[in-house]
């Protein structure tokens, strides 16, 4: 089944100005979505979603998500409860904060939570949710020469469920979770951190890997994504229970053939996952080639392959479905 591309929309249509970055996304109970980011101007960091229906379009104006303007307030993650409640997680020096909006209005539904870091400065979170009406967070810091893993499961009213835990505080320091998954046991989840570990909520056990990004498909598979120079690798973290000294990483497939024929000697970076069901993942990432190609073979093929590419994996023929698709061409450079 081919993928196609639809016309590009500008999110923040109301030209903010300065600069918007730190881009995150979430599907919407109403087949529509959310997607925020930070925003910066005039050196000021502040935190805004905008929600749109199933067919694309701007539901309501853009949101500023923060009530407390003070300092820099840094987007890390947005997640969406079973009752359809959008929450977003920021952060301020040590200082993780949520908050929670209605998803069909915007309005928000709870005051800012704000949860300490253990370490100076927490430099990151992510959020999972757990329940109708509840989420975890997964937050890390610098602490003793290392990096500190907490978690905290909140209400969508900003009330705490499960109070502050420390489950890990036994890695190389500087290192922030980029990813949070459920694990194979209920009540578990497998966060990743930015050198690629994988590291375990139940035990604080972990696995190495060099991967970006981590996704859970059905039967308990989790599938990792790797940004390796020219090649988009895919593989698979295999094993059962909540200790991930149980696990190992298998080699998977490579989506170098995709990226071959579209960009050859492409470095790939900004590696993201979706799950579409079926065993079926959409897989996209950016390539800056830094020359222009065509080998005369197809008048057709593009010819400055710098951009956005996007292809689908079926993990039932162990292969991408057809050739990667150029969501967006970004120039030579």
């Amino acid at each position: 089944m081919s993928i196609t591309s639809s016309v590009n929309s500008l999110v923040n249509s109301t030209a903010l100005g300065g600069r918007q970055d730190g881009v995150h996304t979430a599907a919407l109970a109403n087949g529509g979505y959310v997607i925020a980011w930070t925003t910066d101007i005039g050196g000021q960091k502040d935190v805004m979603f905008q929600r749109y229906d199933a067919d694309g379009n701007a539901t309501g104006d853009a949101v500023l998500a923060n009530a407390v303007t003070a300092g820099d307030q840094v987007l890390r993650d947005i997640v969406v409860t079973g009752n359809g409640d959008i929450t977003l997680a920021w952060t301020t020096g040590k200082t993780v904060t949520t908050r929670t909006f209605d998803g069909d209005t915007g309005v928000p539904e709870s005051a800012e939570t704000s949860i300490g870091a253990r370490g100076p400065t927490a430099n990151g979170a992510q959020l999972i949710s757990v329940g109708d009406s509840q989420y975890k967070i997964v937050m890390t810091s610098n602490f003793g020469g290392v990096t500190v893993m907490e978690q905290v499961t909140l209400n969508t009213d900003g009330s705490i469920a499960v109070a502050k835990t420390q489950f890990s505080a036994s890695l190389a320091p500087s290192l922030s979770v980029v990813d949070l998954v459920d694990g194979n046991v209920p009540g578990t989840h497998f966060a990743m951190l930015s050198n690629g570990t994988v590291v375990s909520t139940a035990d604080g056990s972990s696995i190495a890997s060099t991967a970006t990004e981590i996704m859970k498909l059905q039967g308990g598979v989790h599938v990792l994504a790797d940004e390796n120079l020219m090649n988009a690798m895919l593989s698979g973290l295999i094993g059962t229970g909540s200790a991930l000294t149980t696990y190992s990483v298998a080699a998977g497939a490579s989506a170098e053939a995709v990226i071959s024929d579209l960009a050859v000697g492409a470095d790939t970076y900004a590696r993201e996952l979706v799950n579409l069901g079926g065993g079926r993942i959409l897989v996209a990432w950016v390539a800056d080639t830094g020359t222009n190609f065509n080998d005369g073979s197809d008048p057709a093929r593009i010819t400055d392959p710098d951009g956005i590419y996007a292809a689908v994996y079926n993990t039932a023929i162990g292969g991408f479905e057809d050739e990667g698709l150029l969501v967006k061409d970004l120039g030579q450079g």
